[in-house]
């Protein structure tokens, strides 16, 4: 009986061992299952937070080329204001340009105008200077003729008184 004791208890030793290295395997299939599982799930977290940072990094970028495309667009609307106050300047500039010249075409007009105006008076004045110099001179030929006659009037009568 020792020996199928022995060989019982071996059996028994066996299937035991074999029941602790399968339950073992299975407890490490399971740790390694479990390790696979919390590497996978760390993948995915992982992928997850880059998949986030990505996503955060286009969101930012995209807000950074609209902020941009906004700040170019104020920068184009500054720009089509100057010009327009350029132009609005440059007109205005123009219509006063324009109205000095009008100004002093008739400053001009006015002052030839002045001109002959005075070169007119000049010369009626002149005219009337001479027609009063020669009704003056008119005048005193006159009283001269007068006193002359007079003078050969009373001349003749003292001849005549002499002689009578």
């Amino acid at each position: 009986k020792v020996p199928t004791m022995i060989g019982s208890t071996a059996a028994g030793a066996a299937v035991k061992l074999d029941t602790v290295t399968s339950a073992h395997r299975e407890q490490q299939e399971d740790l390694l299952e479990q390790q696979q599982q919390q590497q996978q799930l760390s993948i995915a977290q992982e992928q997850d937070r880059l998949l986030k940072e990505d996503a955060e990094m286009k969101r930012r970028d995209l807000q950074r080329q609209r902020e941009q495309e906004r700040q170019r667009e104020l920068e184009r609307d500054g720009e089509r204001e100057r010009k327009r106050q350029q132009q609005r300047l440059g007109r205005d500039e123009a219509a006063e340009r324009q109205k000095d010249a009008e100004i002093f075409s008739l400053r001009e007009r006015l002052k030839e105008e002045e001109r002959r105006r005075v070169r007119a008076e000049l010369k009626a004045g002149k005219e009337e200077k001479l027609r009063v110099e020669a009704e003056r001179k008119l005048t005193e030929m006159e009283d001269e003729a007068i006193f002359l006659r007079e003078v050969i009037a009373k001349g003749l009568l003292e001849k005549n008184k002499g002689q009578g």
